[in-house]
């Protein structure tokens, strides 16, 4: 959109009750028609999400804004009506052939994990991953590496989750991101999106068996933690800290510079967790950790959520033993980590003596494509 010279338009995945609402172009690749289901004869029958607008034409249409005394569905087209024709709409997205934005919309989604093989196949070489071919600076070249370990799996919101919280890793310095998927081979559009994602990445996959239907993500993390072991020896390892991050969190920026200078374990409240505002710790005189600030269980050994804790590399190399485990009850597999990594008394609090949250739980809403029935086209990943 950077270059807009008037109106530039391209579609917008989970919008209208379709996958993707997009545009039809004519031969000229000029915009003739609105691909949607809901009220094609609307002037501009496009989402919000879905256009620019170039300034200086904000600036000279002063009069141009969105109406309130319109009918559902034609705000987008009660601004657009006063800045341009159809005719001058500029396609972008190649050409409309590919969704850029994506609806996302705070909720929960339940989905049950689905079901053997493990796929240790780097996406670069272990060289790259120590930063010769990187994009970091050469002042970042020196910070410890931030190795974040995210479990995904197929569903309709999966790229929608991947594109949001890699457009925060990517502004973080000296960052890794292993990436599992829970399916037999790795998936096209979790590699084409790493691809293109400009994040130093590496790309696993193992398949959860049908009867693991509690803690999923479990064989991912371990996976995950596999591949370290397996990639570096403890006497040759760079300076680094692993971090667990589910694609359905949010995350400051500030958060991985806290956890970055982890020396054993390092711990920070985290929002939106066991039914409360936010999950704590609590700590004694001496800035220690001395009791869980939690509704759930707080008998747990580290009754603390999976967002709300990293690890110094290290300490996952020298503790080879140290997984998570499905035998156990839920909200125990963080404790089934940590109790053979640290003691309570080895914890260190992060976030202003977790006294700030800066990682929330924000799982995405399961989005409603029930008018699609192939009215979209199935090659157009969204």
């Amino acid at each position: 959109m950077r270059y807009t010279k008037k109106v530039s338009v391209w579609p917008v995945g989970f919008a209208g009750g379709l996958r993707y609402e997009s545009l039809v172009l004519n031969d000229a690749g000029k915009v003739k028609g609105w691909r949607v289901i809901y009220e094609s004869s609307r002037p501009f029958a496009i989402d919000m999400a879905g256009f620019a607008v170039n300034l200086d034409l904000i600036l000279e249409k002063r009069h141009a804004i969105f109406r309130l005394d319109v009918r559902p569905g034609y705000q987008e087209s009660s601004l657009l009506q006063d800045l341009a024709t159809m005719e001058e709409l500029e396609p972008k997205a190649d050409n409309c052939t590919k969704v850029r934005y994506l609806y996302v919309v705070s909720g929960s989604l339940d989905a049950k994990c689905k079901t053997n093989n493990t796929d240790y196949e780097n996406e670069y070489e272990v060289v790259i991953l120590l930063g010769s071919v990187s994009k970091l600076n050469s002042e970042s070249d020196s910070l410890p590496i931030i190795f974040a370990i995210t479990p995904t799996y197929p569903r309709h919101v999966q790229k929608a989750e991947l594109t949001r919280i890699a457009n925060t890793f990517r502004q973080i310095p000296a960052f890794h991101w292993i990436v599992v998927e829970d399916t037999n081979n790795k998936t096209s559009l979790v590699t084409n999106f790493l691809k293109s994602s400009g994040i130093q990445h590496t790309q696993l996959c193992v398949k959860t068996p049908p009867a693991v239907t509690k803690a999923r993500g479990t064989l991912q993390r371990n996976v995950g933690l596999s591949w370290l072991r397996e990639t570096f020896q403890l006497t040759e390892a760079p300076s680094g800290v692993v971090y667990f991050a589910d694609d359905d969190n949010t995350y400051s920026l500030k958060i991985f510079e806290e956890m970055r200078y982890t020396k054993k374990v390092s711990v920070w409240p985290v929002g939106f967790a066991g039914g409360l505002r936010y999950e704590s710790l609590v700590l004694n005189d001496a800035g220690k950790v001395k009791q869980w600030r939690v509704r759930y269980d707080p008998s747990r050994p580290f009754a603390i959520d999976m967002a709300g804790f990293a690890v110094n590399l290290d300490v996952i190399l020298e503790k080879r033993h140290a997984i998570f485990r499905l035998d156990v009850r839920p909200g125990y597999q963080e404790s089934s980590l940590l109790q053979d990594l640290a003691t309570m008394g080895e914890l260190e609090p992060k976030a202003d003596n977790c006294t700030k949250v800066l990682v929330w739980h924000t799982k995405t809403q399961n989005p409603n494509v029930s008018g699609d029935r192939n009215f979209t086209d199935r090659n157009v990943e969204v």
